[in-house]
């Protein structure tokens, strides 16, 4: 039993190991569901790992991807990203096919929501696919791409270039069954305008050519433009050939072309035929090699400006130019053409860039155009040429603080004119404007200077101009200087500075049609900036060789010079002079004042001294503010006491002074405050001990002392706080003789009021006047006099001598009327004092006219010639106790009554006289006749005399 063990069991194994291999099986029958499952569960999580390393191990940074979904028929991804990745991704879907999918191949890939950024920089271009990887090191079998059709949606491409972005959106479909033969086809949008980008490309022989196309029908309106898109028509060619080793090279050629546009732009019309932008280049790799760029605008209306056309032409490097040609209002062209290094150099390393151009400008300026830079109301009168050159330099460097760079105009000129300019608010006439400038421009980050060479000047050939009631004329007026005669300052951070130093080689000359004023030589220095548009600094201006004649005056000032300095918020105040060195009067020489001038803060301030007489100095003085209320200040001038001129230094100027001899002292005040509201002067004379001779007529007054203050010129007016008085110690004339004279009165405008003038005369007596009134404009008036003991006979006697005499005492009052031809009578009367006085008649012809009256009033009386012969006698020699004279004005005639009573001092018995009562007419007529300046006062006197008493 026991031999027979062994072998069944060696009988029965194979048994056993079937059954365990069904067992397995059975059991991974039972759990493949399961595993299946478990594989579709986790193959997401597995890929989306995988994919994670897999971007991680080419060089992006914080790489993201989502895997969503994983199918037989395909997979979905989303939210694809990178720290450094230069694009993004919302969704992707992978479409599967069992046969494509069996050659490692998708029949489909959709992308939604790609967002690429590529930048280009001087190293070249940037996609933004920072991949690792020595692929470019070994020779590489040229690929077949993993799918047949790539679609992309709703997507768009960001190009940044020099810290500016250009975001266009992008959809398409590229077709890439065949690698020699790889479609493309995409759409985007340039400025509302639908673009088409085809491209073809062969990865074996890495040859690409790309296409862009936009354009829009002529009759587009531009209206609908906002609808429809801007009338823009693009072409672009690309062209690129390269292996998967090299990064080949390639072309570009853009073109876009503009249509017809008009519209208003900050209330500007801006108009345009066509502009067309035509960009060439040639790249090595993704290196640029050479770039050109050409502008050109026809038709192309600013305003009032109209070009024919510009055209640019710009080179990465060598020769760059523009032309641009102005047709309205005038025509004018510029051409600029130079060359220079390698632009781009400006935004890489630390090597300098440089370039030259030539400029020139020429053609000539209609008064439309002219009027832009002038006052509106200024006007051109004819056209005028202008011309221009220099030579524009160029150079900039980049360092680490950033772009450093300097411009400069070197050599050039510039020149204007003549030109005519009429303005007529101001009734002005310029002729003959000329600039002629050499002009050297210089401009930094920090610093812009601008300077004028020795030979540049600018002037005018002639100006006049019409004010109220004169005409002015200046010659012409040339301004230049020595080298950097003018400059201006532009520095960073810091106010504008203006320097001039400029000089009248031709000095200056104004006329009018009474005077003139010259000057040999003249400048013009200023140092000054402008911080928010207020000057700081100074300016001075100066003239000297200077004389003005006043002809109708016949005065002339000679050897006039003058520096005046103006300054605005400076420490230093500099005070310039004036001088002027003689005063000519009439012939007469006379010294001319000096003294110092100054400008400060809007402050004008003078000073000075004028020695005019010997011994009579005069301090001169004006203290002006120019403010928001206008002009305010105050002029003086002023004098101490000092002793009257002669008559010779006198008579010049006052010649009806030189029939009198004048000694005395006098002081002089003069002040003018102003304001916006107008001026307000105030002049004061003062007199002291003044003695006054007639040298023919027969008066002297002595101890003349007074004040007239006036606080008004125009009107003349007197001062109203201050009394006008004057005082007169002693008068003498060949009637009568006064002392202690005192007038005081005011001026008006025309009117002259007396408010009293009181005499007392010599030995008695007293003589005033009251409330009287001279019209100064007409030259009348009306005196209202008073007499109180008066001998108004002695008086009489002293006037007619040979004709009268007597002595007596009278009071009366008497209204005169005065005017430039004659003197008019009022009421009044003149009445004796109680008591007696003297009349005598010597005169034979007027005691026979006298007679002759009594006789004819007599006629008929018994003893007539008795009588006649006794009143003879006693008007020979008549002591009256009764005399009374009274003034009765007529409506055509001014009369007289007289009547005297008392009796002959001889005779025997001496000739009683009850009442002698004579009535004269034409008394107004007679007075005006004895004072005819045709006859000397005693013929006068005589004359009126036989008049009065012709019955």
């Amino acid at each position: 039993m026991s031999r027979n063990s062994p072998a069944g069991s060696r009988k029965n194994r194979p048994r056993s190991m079937h059954g365990k291999v069904v067992s397995v099986l059975l059991l991974m029958l039972a759990l493949l569901p399961v595993l299946v499952l478990g594989l579709y569960i986790s193959l997401p999580f597995i890929l989306e790992r995988f994919l994670v390393s897999y971007m991680q191990d080419q060089g992006i940074q914080e790489a993201q991807i989502r895997v969503d979904s994983v199918g037989p028929r395909g997979i979905h991804l989303s939210d694809i990203r990178g720290e450094n990745l230069g694009l993004e991704v919302d969704r992707v879907a992978v479409r599967l096919g069992w046969s494509s999918l069996m050659q490692g191949r998708a029949d489909r890939i959709v992308v939604t929501g790609l967002n690429w950024r590529a930048g280009y920089t001087p190293e070249g271009l940037d996609l933004g696919l920072p991949f690792k990887g020595d692929d470019r090191e070994r020779e590489l079998a040229v690929p077949a791409l993993p799918f047949d059709v790539l679609e992309l949606q709703s997507s768009s491409f960001l190009m940044e270039y020099a810290g500016l972005g250009w975001r266009v959106p992008l959809s398409g479909v590229v077709q890439a069954g065949d690698v020699k033969n790889i479609r493309a086809e995409f759409e985007t949008r340039l400025l509302g305008s639908a673009l088409q980008i085809k491209g073809l490309a062969d990865l074996e022989s890495g040859r690409a050519d790309v296409s862009i196309q936009s354009s829009w029908p002529e009759d587009e309106r531009f209206e609908s433009l906002p609808r429809q898109g801007l009338p823009l028509q693009a072409e672009l060619s690309l062209t690129w050939a390269g292996g998967l080793d090299d990064p080949g090279d390639g072309c570009i050629d853009f073109y876009a072309e503009l249509g017809r546009q008009h519209l208003t732009l900050a209330g500007t019309k801006f108009g345009l035929d066509r502009a067309a932008l035509n960009l060439q280049g040639t790249f090595d790799g993704f290196s640029r090699d050479s770039l050109q760029a050409g502008v050109q605008l026809e038709g192309l209306k600013l305003g009032d400006f109209q070009f024919a056309g510009i055209d640019m032409l710009l080179k990465d490097r060598g020769v760059s130019s523009m032309q641009a040609r102005l047709e309205k209002p005038d025509r004018l062209d510029l051409d600029l053409t130079g060359t220079h290094e390698d632009i781009f150099a400006l935004w890489s390393g630390d090597e300098p860039w440089s370039g030259e151009w030539d400029l020139d400008l020429a053609g000539s300026v209609s008064p439309e155009l002219a009027g832009v830079f002038l006052p509106k109301d200024a006007l051109v009168q004819r056209d005028f040429p202008l011309q221009a050159a220099g030579r524009l330099k160029a150079w900039a460097i980049r360092d680490e603080g950033g772009l450093d760079w300097r411009v400069s105009l070197d050599s050039a000129s510039a020149e204007a004119g003549p030109l005519d300019l009429h303005l007529p608010q101001q009734k002005a006439q310029v002729r003959g404007i000329f600039l002629e400038l050499f002009p050297g421009i210089s401009a930094g980050p920090d610093l812009t200077t601008v300077r004028l060479g020795r030979e540049s000047r600018l002037g005018f050939d002639s100006m006049s101009m019409d004010l109220e009631d004169e005409h002015l004329e200046i010659p012409g007026i040339t301004l230049s200087g020595r080298d950097d005669w003018a400059g201006l300052d532009l520095a960073a951070g810091e106010a504008p500075r203006i320097m001039l130093d400029a000089s009248l080689p031709g000095g200056l000359v104004v006329k009018s049609r009474d005077a003139r004023a010259s000057f040999a030589a003249g400048g013009l220095q200023a140092d000054l900036e402008f911080m928010d548009g207020l000057p700081r600094g100074g300016l001075t201006v100066s003239l000297s060789g200077g004389g003005v004649e006043l002809q109708d005056m016949g005065l002339e000032l000679a050897g006039i010079s003058f520096g005046l300095p103006v300054s605005w918020d400076s420490q230093a105040q500099d005070r310039g002079r004036w001088n002027i060195e003689h005063i000519y009067y009439n012939g007469e020489k006379f010294p001319g004042p000096e003294g110092g001038v100054a400008v400060s803060d809007y402050r004008f301030q003078a000073y000075g001294a004028w020695e005019a007489f010997p011994g009579i100095k005069a301090d001169l003085g004006l203290d002006l503010f120019f403010g928001d209320q206008g002009l305010k200040g105050r002029a003086t001038a002023g004098t101490d006491w000092f002793d009257v001129p002669s008559r010779e230094q006198l008579q010049d100027f006052f010649p009806r002074i030189r029939d009198f001899d004048i000694q005395g002292r006098a002081r002089l005040d003069i002040q003018a405050d102003l304001d916006a509201g107008g001026m307000e002067p105030y002049l004061q004379l003062e007199l002291e001990d003044l003695d006054v001779q007639g040298r023919e007529a027969g008066i002297a007054a002595r101890g003349i002392s007074g004040l007239v203050a006036l606080d008004s010129i125009d009107p003349l007016y007197t001062a109203r706080d201050r009394d006008s008085y004057l005082h007169v110690q002693e008068l003498d004339t060949d009637i009568f003789s006064a002392r202690d004279g005192l007038t005081s009165f005011r001026v008006r405008g025309d009117t002259l009021h007396l408010d009293k003038s009181s005499w007392l005369l010599v030995p008695q007596g007293r003589i005033a006047v009251h409330s009287s009134r001279w019209d100064l404009e007409a030259g009348e008036g009306r005196l209202d006099m008073y007499f109180e003991d008066v001998d108004l006979l002695e008086y009489a006697g002293r006037a007619f001598q040979d004709k009268i005499e007597g002595s007596g005492l009278f009071y009366g009052h008497v209204h005169l009327g005065l005017d430039s031809d004659r003197i008019s009578l009022g009421d009044g009367y003149i009445y004796s004092l109680p008591g007696t006085g003297r009349l005598g008649i010597k005169d034979e012809e007027l005691m026979d006219t006298l007679l002759m009256y009594v006789r004819q009033s007599l006629a008929g009386q018994e003893y007539l010639s008795i009588l006649s012969e006794r009143l003879e006698e006693a008007l020979r020699d008549f002591e009256y106790d009764y005399f009374t004279l009274n003034i009765i004005p007529m409506a055509d005639d001014v009369r007289a009554r007289i009547e005297i009573r008392g009796e002959g001092v001889h005779g025997d018995p001496p000739q009683r006289v009850g009442s002698l009562v004579l009535n004269v007419s034409g008394l107004e007529d007679t007075l005006n006749h004895a004072l005819d300046l045709g006859i000397t006062g005693e013929d006068a006197a005589r004359r009126a005399l036989d008049d009065w008493l012709d019955f």
